[in-house]
């Protein structure tokens, strides 16, 4: 099995693997010339969006400066708004749906270590979870968003939060850990 496929089903991989590295560049060199683009080369942008991510919905506004690991295992929805200075290590899969707002220095992180040392395989350093942020969500500036999550549909995550743990749909959470402050519904 390679590197990748380990990647993409979650189980120990290295991420210094020939492979690997070839596509984080690619996905590095892409971020870069999309951050040097002129705010109002919209078209442009597109362009790079479409071949960077697994998929680009409609409306995708993305401020700079944005960095993601690969774009391959990244989905986003229509209406998206990502701010400045985000982000995103999508060495698993992340969906972000429709009419999402992300503030600015964001960061959504599905990568992830092997905590105990018995797990911790030589040369084998992550593991990759998937990530979903449902729709109409919003995520205030200087978020991070841990592995294995799942925002629910409507939920407002307030500035500086830190999401270890699912979000329930329609609910207000804030803190280190993140944890829920009332139901919007």
């Amino acid at each position: 099995m390679t590197e990748f496929e380990k990647m993409r089903q979650g189980l120990p991989y290295s991420p210094d693997d020939e492979e690997l590295s070839l596509f984080r560049m690619a996905a590095r060199r892409l971020c870069i010339e999309r951050n040097q683009l002129d705010p109002e080369l919209h078209e442009k942008a597109d362009i790079i969006h479409t071949k960077l991510f697994a998929r680009k919905g409609n409306n995708v506004v993305i401020d700079s400066a944005f960095f993601c690991d690969y774009g391959m295992n990244l989905e986003l929805g229509d209406n998206v708004f990502i701010g400045l200075r985000c982000t995103i290590k999508d060495s698993g899969h992340i969906t972000i749906g429709n009419n999402v707002m992300i503030g600015n220095a964001v960061t959504i992180s599905s990568v992830s270590q092997p905590l105990l040392p018995n797990e911790r395989i030589a040369g084998e350093s992550e593991l990759s979870e998937p990530i979903i942020i449902g729709n109409h969500v919003r995520v205030g500036d200087g978020c991070l968003i841990l592995s294995g999550v799942a925002i629910g549909e409507g939920a407002v995550i307030l500035p500086g939060s830190v999401v270890s743990q699912d979000v329930e749909p329609f609910s207000m959470v804030s803190g280190n850990p993140a944890t829920e402050l009332r139901r919007l519904r």
